[in-house]
Protein backbone atom coordinates (compact mmCIF):
# COMPACT_ATOMS: atom_id res chain seq x y z
CA UNK A 1 0.00 0.00 0.00
CA UNK A 2 1.17 3.51 -0.82
CA UNK A 3 0.27 6.88 0.66
CA UNK A 4 -0.11 9.89 -1.61
CA UNK A 5 0.48 13.03 0.41
CA UNK A 6 -0.88 16.23 -1.14
CA UNK A 7 1.41 19.12 -0.24
CA UNK A 8 0.44 22.74 -0.84
CA UNK A 9 3.56 24.49 -2.03
CA UNK A 10 3.38 28.10 -3.28
CA UNK A 11 -0.36 27.73 -3.97
CA UNK A 12 0.28 24.60 -6.06
CA UNK A 13 -0.48 21.05 -5.02
CA UNK A 14 2.38 18.58 -5.31
CA UNK A 15 1.65 14.87 -4.88
CA UNK A 16 4.25 12.72 -3.10
CA UNK A 17 4.03 8.92 -3.12
CA UNK A 18 5.35 6.97 -0.13
CA UNK A 19 5.60 3.21 0.38
CA UNK A 20 4.30 2.21 3.83
CA UNK A 21 6.75 -0.69 4.05
CA UNK A 22 9.83 1.46 3.34
CA UNK A 23 11.41 2.96 6.47
CA UNK A 24 13.16 5.70 4.47
CA UNK A 25 9.84 6.73 2.84
CA UNK A 26 8.18 6.85 6.25
CA UNK A 27 10.99 9.01 7.65
CA UNK A 28 10.61 11.46 4.74
CA UNK A 29 6.80 11.50 5.14
CA UNK A 30 7.05 12.23 8.87
CA UNK A 31 9.52 15.05 8.08
CA UNK A 32 7.17 16.46 5.43
CA UNK A 33 4.33 16.55 7.96
CA UNK A 34 6.58 18.31 10.49
CA UNK A 35 7.65 20.81 7.81
CA UNK A 36 3.99 21.55 7.07
CA UNK A 37 3.40 22.00 10.79
CA UNK A 38 6.34 24.39 11.11
CA UNK A 39 5.17 26.45 8.14
CA UNK A 40 1.78 26.95 9.81
CA UNK A 41 3.12 28.44 13.05
CA UNK A 42 1.70 31.83 12.13
CA UNK A 43 -1.92 30.63 11.96
CA UNK A 44 -4.11 33.48 13.17
CA UNK A 45 -5.71 31.82 16.18
CA UNK A 46 -4.04 29.62 18.75
CA UNK A 47 -7.10 27.33 18.71
CA UNK A 48 -6.60 26.61 14.99
CA UNK A 49 -2.91 25.94 15.52
CA UNK A 50 -3.66 23.51 18.37
CA UNK A 51 -6.18 21.72 16.14
CA UNK A 52 -3.59 21.59 13.34
CA UNK A 53 -0.92 20.29 15.74
CA UNK A 54 -3.27 17.62 17.18
CA UNK A 55 -4.15 16.43 13.69
CA UNK A 56 -0.46 16.17 12.78
CA UNK A 57 0.16 14.02 15.86
CA UNK A 58 -2.77 11.73 14.98
CA UNK A 59 -1.43 11.43 11.44
CA UNK A 60 2.08 10.56 12.72
CA UNK A 61 0.60 7.86 14.94
CA UNK A 62 -1.60 6.41 12.17
CA UNK A 63 1.35 6.27 9.76
CA UNK A 64 3.57 4.58 12.34
CA UNK A 65 0.82 2.01 13.00
CA UNK A 66 0.15 1.55 9.26
CA UNK A 67 -3.54 2.22 9.92
CA UNK A 68 -4.89 5.16 7.96
CA UNK A 69 -8.36 3.74 7.32
CA UNK A 70 -10.19 5.43 10.23
CA UNK A 71 -8.37 8.75 10.01
CA UNK A 72 -10.45 11.84 9.20
CA UNK A 73 -8.37 14.91 8.45
CA UNK A 74 -9.16 18.58 8.12
CA UNK A 75 -5.73 20.13 7.46
CA UNK A 76 -3.74 17.34 5.78
CA UNK A 77 -4.75 15.60 2.56
CA UNK A 78 -3.73 12.15 1.44
CA UNK A 79 -4.97 9.17 -0.59
CA UNK A 80 -4.14 5.50 -0.53
CA UNK A 81 -3.25 3.87 -3.85
CA UNK A 82 -2.28 0.38 -4.93
CA UNK A 83 0.17 1.21 -7.73
CA UNK A 84 2.02 4.12 -9.28
CA UNK A 85 2.23 4.97 -12.97
CA UNK A 86 5.54 3.16 -13.51
CA UNK A 87 4.14 0.01 -11.87
CA UNK A 88 0.98 0.13 -14.02
CA UNK A 89 3.01 0.61 -17.22
CA UNK A 90 5.44 -2.19 -16.34
CA UNK A 91 2.48 -4.47 -15.58
CA UNK A 92 1.15 -3.79 -19.10
CA UNK A 93 4.47 -4.79 -20.66
CA UNK A 94 6.03 -1.38 -21.33
CA UNK A 95 9.69 -0.83 -20.49
CA UNK A 96 9.94 1.99 -17.96
CA UNK A 97 13.22 3.66 -17.08
CA UNK A 98 13.33 5.91 -14.01
CA UNK A 99 15.68 8.88 -14.06
CA UNK A 100 18.35 8.79 -11.37
CA UNK A 101 18.31 12.49 -10.53
CA UNK A 102 14.63 13.40 -10.89
CA UNK A 103 11.11 12.01 -10.91
CA UNK A 104 11.10 11.56 -14.70
CA UNK A 105 10.00 8.33 -16.36
CA UNK A 106 10.97 7.22 -19.86
CA UNK A 107 8.63 4.70 -21.50
CA UNK A 108 9.74 2.64 -24.49
CA UNK A 109 7.92 0.09 -26.59
CA UNK A 110 5.13 2.36 -27.82
CA UNK A 111 5.29 2.14 -31.62
CA UNK A 112 9.00 3.00 -31.64
CA UNK A 113 8.57 6.10 -29.48
CA UNK A 114 10.26 7.12 -26.26
CA UNK A 115 7.77 8.96 -24.05
CA UNK A 116 9.04 11.20 -21.26
CA UNK A 117 6.73 11.70 -18.26
CA UNK A 118 7.89 14.24 -15.70
CA UNK A 119 7.08 17.13 -13.40
CA UNK A 120 9.45 19.47 -15.27
CA UNK A 121 10.85 20.28 -18.69
CA UNK A 122 14.29 18.85 -19.36
CA UNK A 123 16.96 21.57 -19.45
CA UNK A 124 19.57 21.43 -22.18
CA UNK A 125 23.04 20.75 -20.78
CA UNK A 126 25.07 23.92 -20.44
CA UNK A 127 27.57 24.55 -23.20
CA UNK A 128 29.37 27.36 -21.41
CA UNK A 129 26.99 30.06 -22.61
CA UNK A 130 24.62 31.75 -20.21
CA UNK A 131 21.50 30.95 -22.26
CA UNK A 132 19.47 28.05 -20.86
CA UNK A 133 16.62 26.57 -22.87
CA UNK A 134 14.42 23.55 -22.24
CA UNK A 135 14.90 20.48 -24.39
CA UNK A 136 11.68 19.43 -26.13
CA UNK A 137 10.82 15.74 -26.45
CA UNK A 138 8.54 14.82 -29.33
CA UNK A 139 6.45 12.76 -26.94
CA UNK A 140 6.17 13.93 -23.35
CA UNK A 141 3.68 14.61 -20.59
CA UNK A 142 4.60 17.31 -18.08
CA UNK A 143 2.65 17.72 -14.84
CA UNK A 144 4.15 19.82 -12.03
CA UNK A 145 1.79 18.17 -9.55
CA UNK A 146 2.87 14.65 -10.66
CA UNK A 147 -0.79 13.80 -11.31
CA UNK A 148 -0.88 12.21 -14.77
CA UNK A 149 -4.22 11.92 -16.55
CA UNK A 150 -4.90 8.77 -18.57
CA UNK A 151 -6.33 10.85 -21.42
CA UNK A 152 -2.95 12.58 -21.88
CA UNK A 153 -1.23 9.20 -22.01
CA UNK A 154 -3.78 7.81 -24.48
CA UNK A 155 -2.95 10.62 -26.92
CA UNK A 156 0.59 9.19 -27.00
CA UNK A 157 -0.52 5.57 -27.43
CA UNK A 158 -0.48 4.40 -23.80
CA UNK A 159 -3.71 2.68 -22.76
CA UNK A 160 -4.33 2.43 -19.01
CA UNK A 161 -7.36 1.40 -16.97
CA UNK A 162 -7.55 4.21 -14.37
CA UNK A 163 -8.45 7.87 -14.99
CA UNK A 164 -5.23 9.18 -13.46
CA UNK A 165 -1.96 7.98 -11.97
CA UNK A 166 0.78 9.47 -9.85
CA UNK A 167 4.28 9.47 -11.29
Amino acid sequence: MKIVFHEMNNKKTVHHVFELDCSFDMKVLHQLIDDQLDSQQNISSSESYEEFHDEAQKLHEAISNHDLSKLTLKYFNFDIIEKTLDEALTELGYEVIKADASSSLYVTGVRGKVIRISDHKMPVPSSGYSIMIDYEYDYEVISESRLIKAIDLEKLGLKLDQDYYLA
